[in-house]
């Protein structure tokens, strides 16, 4: 007689699922790349490490050993290879840390002229150096009160670039202006524009030509607003405004000096050029598209001249060339990617930062010669077979918002090989619903290995393109401005709106859990983040990263780029007070009800540490569960790699304990030490028994046990400790009893462990 078959265990819940994809693979992929440029043959670019606590460093390729020499075609090969001609990546500046903080936000933090560098420290320093076989750099200016970027090199050695000087650091005393730094007989800096709040894209006609080209505005505007474009004579200082009330965007003069912008007249950012003889603008190459973006960075670069009459530029997913005579555009064959940013040619390479869905985001450089590409460096330089069966691919989806109008976000579907209920639809996944910065930014559809780390554990993710976004336009960029000056924006309704909308439309869809929702969103989405928990009840809980709980103080304590950006978000301050009072969610702490937990960096100037303290101290206060987590050393926008890794970690573990029923109260001292170290020990326990096992049916064992079981005890022991009703006695006792089902799970592993071992003992050598 045969014994019934011991039943099958379930399969564990959406959200705690085993994935091959840990904190520190997403951590490794947060090389962050920028600041391409292509000169003489030679690629350089910028890459901000957070293995070296977010160092910025210029890093090289010089193409000019397999340029038009190999034969392969449409092949993406790997600098370093032999297909590379023996050429390596080198680091120029190991001993600097490059980056730029004028208006905070940096961008464009060094120079390459005919055989020289310049670059812009973190500490504030302009430093240049000979570039050769290896860089040695020499101070220009050295200042705390100095910063720089952006700008060129002139045929003279003098350098041209933004200067913002922060003598009187108050928002409304921070300088900013156009100089010309002299090098010969000692560093003399001499200014070229000043007068306008801000300015970008200094740009040389070319040699023997004083003439320079730039962009200007004031406040209240922002660079995606109402800017200007002039020529400027530097040797008389005459200057003429040919272009004004559009956003104009990444200015440069062809090779034969004819002057070409991006700006959004027609409502979208288009191609443009001046033709000096007519005084005209003339349109390039018109689209109901954008083709550009918002210039929260300076020296961004989407497009580049091939020759005098084509230009290099994406059109949508395409990277192809626009003829000038004729308009046509048409797209370069065989390339991988569906986005691509900082474009730079030098008439036979093109060096870009491409990437995709499934492709994560690299420095590459396509020969149109030999139409070879080379991948140069990738943001995420790892094995990637691991996670196949493990990536969700965006599914890009318009829904009704309110006002009769639609919105957009990319949805996330979970993934993991092991587990296809959430696909059947038989089980609903937990949702995570993503607000992103700006907030006049957007959300995109490249690999991102952080959105995996979620959707492989069995949560959804909505990645909402709210109104106000962009790349849909001005009209619907322009959502959370105020429709008249004086009045007051939208920045906190439709936003918010937008972010539940998505998630209720996703439930209706049957694509997300109605009890399993969160929100989470850093800086700007933070903000949205505080303000769906705190003004609507569509969400179980959330995490805001450095986000804005109160905008009076944003108001009052902020940097110079930003500290008008709310008069058209909000509205005029002190005007409109009694508004950014009714919008902040820190007025009104009673209505939060949902868990929260908040991150933020000590160093932040963008949003002062105080407001997520504050926030913290208030939600206390009532007795909701919150959690403040702060990193010394960061500040707007994390990047050291132990904080990410730790913070990613914190966030995955808050909501297991809220979606397995999580706690709302402080847990009390006393109870709290004794189940940490119980929860330690089961922890190393079980990463003690599968470490020195080869057998795949282990590790599922293993990879389930800590993916489902673990999280879900923890949870209970969390419940527990917040349960006000029972003494602490009681707690004790009920948390050794989950500690027990804990131990015996390890027992069954152990079981499984030296099975496996006893059975690899016995097999023939």
């Amino acid at each position: 007689m045969t014994s019934p078959a011991e039943p099958h265990p379930p399969p564990p819940a959406p959200g705690f699922w085993g994935s091959p994809i840990t904190p520190d693979h997403v951590v490794e992929g947060g090389l962050r790349l920028s600041d391409v440029r292509l000169s003489g043959g030679v690629v350089f670019w910028r890459e901000s490490r957070p293995k070296e606590k977010g160092r910025g460093t210029v890093c090289s390729f010089d193409t000019n050993n397999w340029g038009g020499k190999t034969e392969t075609k449409g092949t993406v090969l790997n600098a370093g290879t032999s297909a590379s001609g023996g050429d390596t990546i080198k680091e120029v500046t190991p001993a600097l840390n490059v980056g730029s903080r004028v208006q905070e936000y940096g961008g464009s933090p060094f120079l390459i002229g005919k055989s020289q560098i310049v670059v812009s420290t973190k500490s504030g320093d302009l430093q240049c150096g000979k570039l050769g076989p290896t860089t040695s750099f020499s101070t220009i200016v050295s200042s705390g009160k100095l910063r720089f970027a952006d700008g060129f090199v002139h045929e003279d050695g003098s350098l041209v670039m933004i200067c913002e000087d922060h003598t009187e650091n108050a928002p409304d005393k921070v300088k900013t202006s156009i100089v010309r730094i002299h090098q010969q007989n000692g560093t003399r800096i001499e200014t070229v524009a000043e007068g306008r709040d801000f300015y970008h894209s200094p740009r040389w006609k070319g040699p023997g030509s004083a003439t320079i080209a730039y962009v200007a505005y004031d406040h209240p505007n922002m660079p995606w607003d109402k800017t200007s474009l002039y020529l400027h004579d530097m040797t008389t200082g005459g200057k003429e405004c040919i272009a004004e009330d559009h956003s104009i965007v990444q200015v440069k003069f062809s090779p034969r000096g004819k002057l070409f912008w991006m700006d959004d007249r027609t409502g979208f950012w288009n191609l443009y050029y001046y033709n000096e003889a007519e005084r005209k603008v003339i349109p390039v190459f018109p689209s109901q598209t954008d083709m550009a973006g918002p210039q929260w960075q300076l020296g961004q670069s989407y497009w580049d001249f091939v020759d005098e009459e084509h230009i290099v530029t994406q059109v949508k997913d395409k990277l192809g060339i626009i003829d000038v005579k004729t308009r046509q555009f048409k797209a370069l064959e065989g390339l991988p990617y569906t986005s691509f940013a900082q474009v730079r040619c030098d008439g036979q390479n093109i060096a870009f930062i491409g990437g995709s869905s499934n492709m994560p985001a690299q420095v590459a450089v396509y020969n149109m010669v030999s139409k070879t590409l080379v991948c140069l460096r990738k943001c995420l330089d790892m094995d990637m077979s691991p996670f196949e069966g493990y990536i969700s691919e965006p599914q890009h989806i318009e829904f009704p918002t309110t006002g009769e109008r639609t919105a957009f976000l990319y949805y996330y579907a979970p993934v993991n090989e092991r587990y296809d209920k959430c696909k059947s639809g038989e089980i609903l996944p937990p949702l995570i619903v993503r607000s992103h910065g700006g907030p006049t930014s957007c959300a995109r559809k490249n690999l991102n290995l952080r959105y995996q780390f979620w959707t492989s554990r069995g949560f959804a993710i909505a990645d909402v393109n709210y109104g106000g976004s962009t790349g849909y336009g001005r009209e619907y960029r322009n959502r959370l401005k105020a429709k008249e000056e004086g009045k007051c924006g939208y920045w906190g309704i439709v936003d918010v709106d937008d972010c539940c909308k998505a998630a209720e439309f996703l439930v209706a869809e049957g694509k997300a859990h109605p009890k399993q929702l969160i929100i989470t969103g850093g800086s700007a989405g933070g903000f949205t983040t505080l303000a769906s928990l705190c003004f609507r009840k569509t969400f179980s809980c959330g995490a805001s990263y450095y986000g804005v709980s109160d905008l009076e103080a944003l108001a009052k304590d902020t940097h110079k780029f930003e500290s008008r950006y709310l008069d058209s978000l909000v509205g005029p301050y002190p005007e409109a007070k009694k508004v950014y009072q009714e919008r902040s969610s820190i007025t009104y702490p009673e209505r939060f009800s949902a868990p929260l937990i908040l991150f933020q960096g000590i160093e932040d100037k963008v949003v002062p540490p105080n407001q997520a303290r504050t926030m913290f101290e208030a939600l206390k206060k009532k007795g909701i569960y919150s959690k403040l987590v702060e990193y010394e050393g960061e500040a707007h926008g994390f990047r050291q790699a132990k904080n990410m890794t730790n913070a990613l970690s914190q966030e995955y573990e808050f909501y297991c304990q809220v979606i397995s029923g999580g706690f709302l109260t402080e847990s009390k001292e006393g109870v709290g030490q004794e189940s940490k170290e119980g929860e330690t020990s089961i922890v190393n326990g079980l990463k003690a028994k599968i470490q020195s096992v080869g057998n795949a049916d282990v590790h599922q064992e293993a990879s389930d046990t800590f993916g489902s079981f673990l999280p879900s005890q923890l949870a209970k022991v969390n419940n527990i400790k917040a349960n006000t009703m029972l003494e602490d006695s009681e707690k004790r006792e009920q948390i050794k009893a989950v500690f027990q089902d804990m131990q015996t799970a390890i027992e069954k592993l152990e079981t499984l462990c030296l099975s496996a071992i006893a059975s690899d003992d016995n097999k023939p050598q």
